[in-house]
């Protein structure tokens, strides 16, 4: 992997007119590293030491353009130890960049870099030129390939690329979380399926903030299809659990140290019947009151586990607990989510010879009658079938969001189910994520 790491070695002065600086008005920089690799050439790390605890932020801008057009840095910490990420840049381009202080707004010189190259077959599974939208809702979407070598993309709202990684493991699940960093499923055993050894939480920068893994600690079963953090920041995550010689589907939830703190698994409380299917989960999100929503494909239905007891509190599809209305019978659903109070969304899938067609499928919930009514149904054509894989988000305009993952499609519907517009991979993808708030 080709890796460029800048070396400045010096020794600057800022001297301030500010008198609140905590130890000495003169802050010394030494030891400025500039980091960029090949796996993520549109992000470099600055790397420097200061004399004194303080915070900075960096200026920085491309060579062919002037000062007045430089993006910001997020603020770094109050330290004398620095890692500042720079977002958003170019691949192959020199940049020039100055560090100012939060404490007295004084500059450094302007320093420069250039980045690295993209790799080719990151280009050629997200191919730029052919995937230009125009796209009203702000924000970035993210998705990922299924095959070695892995990488991750994010778009913006125009389909330009403003970000990447490459990785060694295999790709399993990838999500923004509430913190505005990564959390991912990832796997170096080459596992199949939607299986990984590992839950990474990562920053955009290329920081691992931490990091489970099979067979250490608390980890006795490996991880699939889908993880996200509640409220308390900590991770609840899909496991695969055994019981009797039988393959089952379990929940774990681990704190921020990496410690279980609880767990359930699909045989809790069960008889477990003559014939028995394997659920398979494949999506888990959390309800208003704090409860898991979780998939099941295998037997397609959705269950609600209360999150404190473990016990079931509905099960949603053939031989659940809701009578269906004539049109809200799914099969194979991935991405459930309460979308509002008493809604369920997903990505109903389809079966290849049951009913060879994908859809949004919104029911409501009447949780005293009993009854599940479909209040959104939108079928895509054909050529976007994807029997596997998908999801679904309903923007803040009513458009819809949707993954035909086994196509290697991101559509966007309006409100009446018309495309929009749509983005293309070279192979497929697991399912795409919408999120705000970082890279401006």
């Amino acid at each position: 992997m080709k890796k460029q790491i800048f070396y400045i070695i010096i020794t600057l002065f800022f001297i301030g007119c500010n008198d609140d600086l905590p130890i000495d008005k003169t802050i010394t920089i030494s030891s400025i590293i500039v980091e960029n690799a090949s796996k993520d050439a549109l992000v470099a790390n600055v790397l420097f030491n200061t004399n004194q605890a303080v915070s900075g932020i960096i200026l920085y801008w491309n060579i062919n353009e002037l000062e007045s057009t430089a993006k910001q840095s997020i603020i770094g910490s109050k330290t004398t130890s620095h890692t500042i990420p720079l977002l958003n840049l170019s691949e192959s381009s020199t940049y020039n960049y100055r560090i100012k202080w939060q404490e007295n707004d004084d500059v450094s010189d302007i320093k420069s870099f250039t980045t690295s190259a993209v790799p080719l077959f990151v280009k050629e599974f997200y191919n730029q030129a052919d995937n230009v939208i125009s796209e009203e809702n702000e924000g970035y979407f993210l998705f990922h390939n299924k095959v070695l070598p892995a990488c991750m993309i994010v778009v913006d709202n125009t389909g330009k690329m403003i970000w990447y990684r490459t990785s060694e493991n295999k790709i399993q699940m990838a999500r923004v979380t509430v913190k505005g960093t990564l959390l991912t499923i990832e796997d170096d055993l080459n596992n199949n399926f939607a299986t990984g050894n590992m839950l990474i939480e990562s920053a955009f920068g290329g920081e691992i903030i931490s990091k489970l893994k099979k067979d250490t600690a608390d980890v006795n079963h490996y991880f699939h299809h889908d993880a996200i953090f509640d409220e308390n920041g900590n991770s609840v995550v899909l496991t695969e659990v055994e019981v009797g010689g039988l393959p089952g589907e379990g929940v774990e939830v681990f704190n921020p140290n990496g410690q279980k703190i609880w767990e359930w698994n699909s045989f809790d409380g069960s008889e477990v019947p003559q014939t028995y299917v394997q659920p398979w989960a494949n999506s888990i999100s959390i309800d208003n009151q704090g409860d898991y929503i979780v998939s099941f494909r295998g037997i397609s239905q959705i269950w609600k586990i209360d999150s404190t007891s473990g016990n079931v509190i509905w099960k949603l599809g053939t031989g659940g607990d809701y009578t269906l209305d004539g049109n809200a019978s799914f099969l194979y659903q991935h991405y459930a989510s309460e979308f509002e109070n008493g809604k369920i969304l997903m990505f109903d899938n389809g079966g290849v010879t049951e009913r060879p067609t994908s859809r949004l499928l919104e029911l409501s919930l009447d949780d005293t009658a009993m009854t599940a009514i479909t209040t959104k149904s939108h079928y895509l054509s054909s050529q976007y079938f994807s029997p596997y894989m998908g999801s679904v988000k309903i923007m803040n305009n009513n458009d819809m969001l949707i993954a035909s993952a086994t196509n290697g499609k991101i559509l966007m519907l309006n409100s009446n189910g018309s495309l929009k517009w749509e983005l293309s991979t070279v192979g497929k993808i697991y399912r795409v994520e919408h999120f705000t708030g970082l890279f401006n």
